[in-house]
């Protein structure tokens, strides 16, 4: 009769300690908006640009060449000569990923000295939720600090390249 009630509490036990293993695995499993489970699948950020279009110049600024040179870089051809010349261009991108990235950095490189750039709608620091898009604006102006009204040199490339964590 002891042997049995010993029997009993042991299995008892071993059928408690069963169900308390699959009740802590069922609990830390974590469900996204989509439904997916994100504690079984590993993270990645995989943010790339997917789309650039020029929309608008000014004066007699043009787009002379734009294209996607990778995941997180473009390069742009403006021709930009004068006084009020500007080309602005309007830059998509998509975190393909499932967890959300950060930009740490903007590069912008080749620019000529009579050239100027800004970037609106995006800026170091800030973050690409997973699975979402945004866009921003890259424009190439004429510097009017620069001391001539106009000058005559062949378009040259630019490059803007955003470099997020990994």
């Amino acid at each position: 009769m002891q042997k049995d009630r010993r029997n009993t509490m042991i299995v008892s036990l071993l059928v408690i300690v069963v169900f308390m293993s699959f009740g802590y695995a069922l609990l830390s499993i974590k469900v996204d908006n989509s439904g997916m489970s994100t504690s079984m699948i590993p993270s990645y950020k995989d943010v790339e640009i997917t789309t650039i279009s020029s929309v608008l110049t000014e004066g007699d600024g043009m787009d002379v060449n734009s294209y996607i040179s990778g995941k997180e870089s473009i390069n742009v051809t403006p021709s930009i000569q004068g006084r009020g010349d500007r080309v602005i261009y309007v830059v998509n991108l998509r975190n393909n990923g499932n967890t959300d990235s950060k930009l740490k950095n903007i590069d912008v490189s080749g620019l000529d000295e009579h050239c100027k750039y800004e970037i609106k709608g995006i800026d170091a620091g800030i973050e690409v939720p997973a699975k979402d898009t945004m866009s921003f604006t890259f424009a190439i102006k004429y510097d009017d600090d620069y001391a001539l009204d106009k000058v005559n040199v062949e378009p040259k490339e630019i490059t803007l390249k955003l470099d997020f964590e990994k």
